[in-house]
Formats: C-alpha cells, sequence, structure tokens
C-alpha cells in the first residue's frame, strides 16, 4: 500500500474498527447477492452522509459496473482508508449497542463486504484542498493516493462477482437485474424528495428527480403524466401511547394516493417510508400500514389537488 496514512491522522479518524461482539452480531447482513444489493448500500451511505444529489450510473445488469456519486460529508485520508475493511464504520461509537444506530440502517459491513466480491474504488473529499482515491479488491486497500474531488463521495465498483461464478450464475437476466435495481432508486427517490436523484444506465438517463422536497416533483420525476395527474395528497397527526409511565409520541403520517382510474396488478407500487426509509422487508412494510390505520381510526384528511396541477404517481411516505 503507498503512503499509508499517519499514525496522527489515524487517531482522528471517525472510521473505526468495531469490537468482536458487535461483528457477531451483525454478521447475517454481510452478504451481498446481486447488483441491486450494492446499490442499496451505497445510497443509504451517501444519505447518511447528508447528501442533497445522488447519481448512479449502472452498465449492463450492474456486475460490469455501478457507480454512485454524491455531495455529502466526505471522508479524511484516515477513514478512507480504514472505511474499505471489514468490520470498520463510522455509525457505531465503541461500546454502544446497535439499537442506538440512528441511521438508515447498520452500515457498518457496506463497502468491506462489497470489496469481498467486486473491484471497489472510493473517491472522496472532506472539503480539505485535495481528496482521497482507495482501491480495493479483498479486505483492505490495495493502493491509496491523493486525487481531486469537490466534497463528497464516488464509489465505483467493478468486476462483481468475477470470483464468484456461482452467485454470478444465480442472477437473473441482466433487463431483471437492472429493473431491481431502478425499482430500488425510485424508492428511495420517492420517499427523499428532498433530494435529487438521477439514474444512467448504459450512458442513457433513466430517471431523475428535482430534490426541492415536494413529493409531487419526485413523483413526476420517476412517473409519467397520466399518472401524475391523477393523485390526491393525504395527511394527519395524532399523539399515540408509547406504554405504560410513557409520555405521548406524536405521529405525522403523509403521502400520495392514486385515483381509482389508475391501477397496477402488483403491490410494489405502494411504497411506505418510516423516518425517511423504507422499512427493511416485507414483514415491516405490512406492521406500518396496519399501524397507520389503527392509529389513525380512518381519520386521515385527504387533500385534493387542483385538476389542471401535474402530480405524478402513488406514493404512501409515512
Amino acid at each position: 500500500m503507498s503512503d499509508p496514512a499517519s499514525e496522527s491522522d489515524r487517531a482522528t479518524a471517525s472510521v473505526h474498527r468495531l469490537d468482536e461482539a458487535t461483528i457477531a452480531s451483525v454478521a447475517a447482513g454481510e452478504v451481498v447477492t446481486r447488483p441491486a444489493d450494492v446499490v442499496v448500500e451505497l445510497i443509504e451511505n451517501s444519505l447518511d452522509a447528508g447528501a442533497t444529489r445522488i447519481e448512479i450510473e449502472v452498465a449492463g445488469d450492474g456486475t460490469d459496473r455501478v457507480r454512485v456519486s454524491d455531495d455529502g460529508r466526505g471522508m479524511s485520508r484516515a477513514d478512507t482508508e480504514l472505511a474499505v475493511e471489514r468490520h470498520t464504520t463510522s455509525k457505531l461509537e465503541p461500546g454502544a449497542s446497535i439499537s442506538a444506530v440512528g441511521t438508515l440502517g447498520f452500515r457498518g459491513e457496506a463497502l468491506g463486504s462489497i470489496a469481498t466480491v467486486a473491484t471497489v474504488e472510493l473517491l472522496t473529499n472532506d472539503g480539505g484542498p485535495r481528496g482521497t482515491r482507495v482501491v480495493a479488491e479483498g479486505p483492505e486497500a490495495s493502493r491509496i493516493e491523493p486525487a481531486g474531488r469537490a466534497r463528497g463521495t464516488t464509489v465505483t465498483v467493478r468486476h462483481l462477482f468475477a470470483d464468484t461464478p456461482a452467485r454470478r450464475e444465480s442472477l437473473g437476466t441482466a433487463r431483471t437485474e437492472f429493473a431491481r435495481v431502478s425499482d430500488a432508486v425510485s424508492r428511495y427517490a420517492l420517499v427523499r424528495p428532498d433530494v435529487s436523484f438521477s439514474l444512467t444506465h448504459d450512458g442513457s438517463e433513466v430517471f431523475s428527480t428535482p430534490g426541492t422536497g415536494g413529493y409531487d416533483d419526485a413523483l413526476l420525476g420517476v412517473y409519467d403524466r397520466q399518472v401524475a395527474a391523477r393523485t390526491i395528497r393525504f395527511e394527519a397527526t395524532r399523539d399515540i401511547e408509547t406504554g405504560p409511565g410513557g409520555s405521548p409520541a406524536e405521529v405525522d403520517v403523509e403521502g400520495t394516493l392514486v385515483q381509482p382510474s389508475i391501477t397496477r396488478a402488483r403491490r410494489e407500487h405502494v411504497f411506505v417510508a418510516v423516518d425517511g426509509g423504507p422499512p427493511p422487508g416485507r414483514g415491516a412494510l405490512d406492521g406500518s400500514r396496519r399501524f397507520a390505520r389503527t392509529a389513525f381510526g380512518g381519520r386521515i384528511r385527504v387533500r385534493r389537488r387542483a385538476r389542471d396541477r401535474t402530480v405524478p404517481r402513488a406514493v404512501s411516505p409515512l
């Protein structure tokens, strides 16, 4: 490894290695099984870094190349070198419980796990006069060097599953795998309208959202005008009991519904977010819907929009 970070740099690094107990407790979440998993991990890292603009580029089915760029908080040289190693994170303080993580999820394994099945290039700058480029092909950085970049981070993943042919053969067609990537990016673009997203496939833009903070603008970016013109906005606020001795908590529910004249055959077109991110898994998704129905008892105020206002497709952000 060339020009390693100094000991003084390491002393101030915010990325650190996990203890053995924490490593054991998160081991089940380390596996990357398809290109969409890579995209989700990198998007959530960008959101956790406070990004307001996230650009996703995919070549083919995503195994050849995936690139995610953002304008969030970049990393120092010392943090960059540690970030591609296994069992390192900036999202959990030493000795803290995993339940204390306040990010979109525990992503301490993201870059390290990806690097075990692909070549990862990390280009980042935390706002200093120069950035850092790290290349990893395995459990640690194989090359680290200064590089030019504005504040933010770009992660490029190449040759995914090149050394694990069984996993690569288990993938679907290129069209199927890219559809999974597109669905994942769409979900984050819809539930985070305050962030500008763009998705490019083989050099052609698939969709983009402006990041204005309005669900209508995000929906218009992802869906077509036919759907956009037939939506209804809803919102509600209610205090709920948190348990014996607990003080009431205020819960806000807001979203957009498509009118009955527009139908879809699959539930995948219903999107739900909790605290700014999609619930982890179908069980959590169904639980979120049941909670909304129980807590609000159908008393959700519908705010109709003027017919001539263009608003697009159905989302139900909680």
